[in-house]
């Protein structure tokens, strides 16, 4: 980790900024550091209160108080009972193919790019079965 992030501040000072975070803004909407840090303390100032709700309602379904890794069958068990859908219901919805296809095409789109596959080359999982 030290090395990537010491790589990542020469890289950035050898382009003529004064940190990775300049530069990585250069291309994107944001300003400034600064600008992002403020709208990230914001973002987290207006999102609190909710995050404590949702947070006070899993816990109350629970009985008991939850750990880190309490969080995500919670919410699942919240969502099930408050709004009768569940994420192995809406996979039949989003199939990965087509899930797939409508990214490489928004990318395309967007960014004026083709992606595709390259026979021979290990992957992570064959999306194929």
């Amino acid at each position: 980790m030290t090395k990537i992030l010491r790589t990542r501040q020469a890289v950035a000072e050898l382009l003529g900024f004064e940190n990775f975070a300049e530069y990585s803004l250069a291309a994107k909407m944001a300003g400034s550091v600064e600008e992002v840090l403020a709208f990230l303390g914001d973002l987290a100032e207006r999102s609190q209160s909710a995050a404590h709700n949702e947070y006070a309602a899993l816990t109350e379904m629970a009985g008991h108080p939850l750990a880190a890794w309490d969080t995500a069958y919670y919410a699942e068990r919240f969502k099930e009972r408050t709004y009768a859908i569940s994420d192995e219901q809406l996979k039949a919805y989003f199939p990965s193919q087509h899930v797939l296809h409508g990214m490489f095409a928004l990318a395309e789109q967007l960014y004026d790019i083709r992606l595709v596959a390259i026979d021979g080359v290990s992957v992570w999982h064959d999306t194929e079965q």
